[in-house]
């Protein structure tokens, strides 16, 4: 698991609270940066380094007080946390001792549904252990993000570092695969080996025929020891006659099976054209598709994103009704936030099995959520969130 690396954020009225807090956190061997009070807000230097740490930092602690929340210093404050949210990290809003009850009434309402260490209990640092985890044991990850620059440039560091994983930006574009029309393939006049053989026989039936019928012109003879002419135009007539109809019979069979043969090529041709002219369904704008799940009928559903939010769960009171029983009744909600024209995934598990990257989401917990995000429901189910350009 990668060492926790913090950022600590705070308003000028709450820098000596927050200079004890890092030296405690410090202390105890936790990786984290926070910019001195005394610093110059215009040197590149700091600026730099502050900039590096909070690109590098995976947990974000902003010391809140109700000046920070509501004083003269709020708006930069949330000029610091809130895209520090969009990223989809966390932020562990630590309450400072001398704040006032009721932080629900002053708290921005986005900060108030993160993580929370409330130092006005006695188990305060004990609430942020939870979040961040234990002190990290040492590891060749490289220095603490509070560290110069260059101190973590050597390539043994960069070579420990783990390849950040890549978020995809845009869905992949899916082609119909659409059997191309082939063109009617004309009736072959060629004889095949069959007809070949028959016409054969044929031929030397009729040479039969003809010897046959001259054997008996030969005998029929008249009275005078000739052969009548009647007997031979009778003959010449059967002959003619007989072959005329071998051959008409074949041919029109074979045109027969041409025929029929042309029509289904033609008609085969015709319902493919129809076919590939057809509007093929697209896939709604937004959407949540089955990836994976123990029910194999739910695998490759898609449920689109057409109302404000969409909640998924097990049973049929929920928009996207799962068949895995590893998965609460009410798992999650997918919304759309219009102050920040986004999305959002809400965890409405108590048992925390809903998952975003490796992290599970406690119960209530909001985080944003981009295109190509895999979220992971109980044991085995993962639905991915898809917006289409």
């Amino acid at each position: 698991m990668t060492n926790p690396k913090l950022f600590l954020l705070y308003a000028p009225t709450d820098a000596t609270w927050a200079q004890s807090l890092y030296q405690q956190l410090h202390e105890a061997g936790y990786s984290l940066y926070m910019e001195p009070p005394e610093s110059d807000l215009e040197d590149a230097v700091v600026q730099r380094k502050t900039a590096a740490a909070l690109q590098k930092a995976t947990h974000l602690l902003a010391v809140v007080s109700k000046e920070s929340a509501l004083g003269e210093s709020a708006p930069i404050f949330e000029a610091w946390w809130r895209p520090f949210l969009r990223t989809g990290r966390p932020i562990i809003a630590c309450v400072v001792p001398d704040a006032p009850p009721g932080a629900e009434h002053w708290m921005p309402f986005d900060l108030l549904r993160q993580r929370r260490a409330d130092f006005r209990e006695l188990d305060g640092y004990a609430q942020l252990q939870k979040w961040i985890g234990p002190v990290p044991t040492p590891s060749a990850e490289g220095g603490t993000i509070s560290e110069p620059l260059t101190s973590r440039a050597n390539p043994e560091s960069r070579a420990a570092r783990p390849e950040p994983r890549p978020r995809p930006t845009k869905p992949p574009s899916i082609k119909p695969k659409i059997k191309e029309p082939d063109s009617p393939v004309p009736p072959d006049t060629k004889p095949s080996l069959f007809h070949s053989m028959v016409n054969s026989i044929g031929v030397i039936i009729g040479l039969t025929m003809v010897v046959i019928l001259l054997f008996a012109a030969s005998q029929a003879v008249n009275s005078d020891g000739g052969v009548s002419a009647e007997t031979w135009l009778l003959s010449l007539v059967v002959l003619v006659a007989a072959i005329a109809l071998i051959g008409r019979i074949t041919m029109r069979r074979r045109q027969r099976r041409w025929r029929v043969e042309y029509r289904r090529q033609v008609a085969q041709q015709a319902r493919i054209k129809v076919q590939t002219d057809e509007r093929v369904p697209s896939k709604p704008e937004v959407y949540l598709e089955v990836i994976q799940s123990k029910a194999k009928q739910d695998i490759g559903q898609i449920w689109a994103i057409d109302d404000f939010a969409l909640t998924v769960g097990r049973g049929s009171k929920v928009d996207v009704p799962l068949r895995d029983k590893d998965i609460a009744k009410r798992q999650c909600v997918v919304f759309f936030d219009d102050a920040e024209e986004r999305f959002y995934l809400e965890n409405l598990d108590a048992h925390e099995r809903t998952v975003l990257y490796d992290k599970p989401l406690l119960l209530d917990e909001v985080v944003p959520i981009e295109n190509g995000d895999m979220i992971r429901l109980g044991k085995s189910a993962v639905l991915q969130f898809r917006l289409r350009d």
